[in-house]
């Protein structure tokens, strides 16, 4: 009888243990480099979302640092965080690196509009693309997808707790335009742009503020050093940074968060995994896709400041208040295209930008402007494989 219940238990034993056999602790995966990394992500609870939400606990205004221009998913993260119940009743307004002001009346009007068709917005959206950037075209698709998702989220809030989006970057009046007074325009405004994007930036949360009294919050998205909480330099050239103007006129109210990037390395016009790979190796080994977390007090605060491919005495806490990691590198897509944007006026309009802004052999390039704007066209980042490799190689 004894024999008896004591088969039974070891077989009991062995039938709980068994979908567990094999398995060992993640952090077992990990090589020693790597291995700090994974003990702290085991203890992050919060996702992207949740991350950036609790700052808002603290601090009025947060930026978020962009990846790549193109990039997709990470829209897919910025629209969740939008559509937070808190996001709408706190905060509300955004304000973007992309997107001239000049556009922003067209962009409310948009945002404000009710029951529109499909058809009516898409119309709505492209003529604003058309007229994006002080840039000869603007080809990013996200951008796109950013106006409709809030334009669809809209349509089920009340009128006083309506999302909006402040385009805050420099403007060009490109029906004015001439080669002449493109120049000027480059000598002068973009060579001080950073300056014009923060100060527009200040002067719409102004507006703001006396329009939309019970939400004072801000959510600022700008695209790599723009969203530095200081100017940097390259050794040659120095650097202002919207980043280091909002730090400067709000104090300890502001935070800024780096979404997980793959770093441009600028000698060599590739990317790379950050930390030679250790970071995302960690992240990898937890399968933990969706995270946000402080840097002060984790080991990635603490390491060198290679977002910045330059050399820089910093750490990613010197530069960074926080870190939203959402989703690999090998899931990022970098998309461009607008079907329907291409009219036979807006083609015609291309022509006379590129004669304006002097590109030589326009006849050739144009088809090249022709098929980034109204092709839709979906890649991964150039030299991702060895990226990849970079990070798989700190995985035992």
């Amino acid at each position: 009888m004894i024999n008896s219940t004591k088969a039974f238990l070891l077989l009991l034993v062995a039938i709980i243990l068994l979908p567990f056999a094999g398995q060992t602790s993640p952090s077992g995966s990990a090589s020693p480099e790597v291995a700090p990394y994974v003990r702290y992500l085991e203890g992050v609870k919060q996702t992207s979302v949740e991350y950036v939400m609790s700052l808002f606990d603290t601090y009025d205004t947060v930026i978020l640092c962009e990846r790549n221009h193109k990039e997709m998913t990470q829209y897919d993260f910025i629209l969740d965080l939008l559509r937070h119940p808190k996001f709408i009743e706190r905060v509300g307004h955004v304000y973007t690196e992309i997107g001239s002001k000049s556009q922003e009346k067209k962009i409310e009007k948009l945002l404000r509009a009710k029951n529109l068709s499909s058809k009516e917005v898409d119309e709505q959206v492209l003529e604003i693309y058309r007229n994006l950037s002080w840039q000869v075209c603007w080809e990013k698709t996200n951008y796109s997808v950013l106006l409709k998702g809030v334009y669809r989220l809209n349509q089920t809030l009340d009128d006083g707790k309506r999302v909006f989006i402040h385009p805050c970057d420099i403007s060009f009046d490109w029906e004015k335009g001439t080669a002449v007074s493109y120049k000027a325009f480059d000598e002068t405004t973009v060579a001080r742009r950073d300056y014009y994007i923060a100060q527009n930036v200040l002067a719409t949360m102004e507006e703001n503020e006396k329009t939309d009294r019970n939400r004072k919050k801000s959510l600022v998205i700008m695209n790599y050093r723009h969203a530095y909480n200081r100017d940097c330099s390259t050794g040659r050239e120095e650097m202002e940074n919207v980043g280091r103007f909002l730090f400067s006129a709000f104090k300890d109210k502001i935070a800024n968060v780096l979404i997980n990037p793959m770093n441009r390395n600028e000698g060599l016009n590739r990317v790379v995994a950050t930390q030679d790979g250790k970071w995302d190796a960690a992240f990898e080994i937890l399968k933990k896709w969706d995270a946000g977390f402080s840097f002060a007090g984790s080991p990635f605060g603490g390491d060198h400041f290679d977002h910045w491919q330059f050399p820089n005495p910093w750490t990613y806490q010197d530069v960074f208040t926080g870190f939203v990691y959402y989703l690999p590198a090998e899931r990022h897509k970098l998309v461009t295209g607008l079907p329907g944007i291409l009219s036979k006026e807006y083609r015609n309009e291309l022509r006379r930008r590129l004669e304006i802004v002097g590109v030589p052999d326009v006849e050739k390039i144009l088809p090249l402007a022709e098929k980034e704007m109204g092709v839709h066209s979906e890649t991964s980042y150039k030299d991702l494989n060895s990226a990849t490799d970079s990070i798989h190689q700190w995985i035992k």
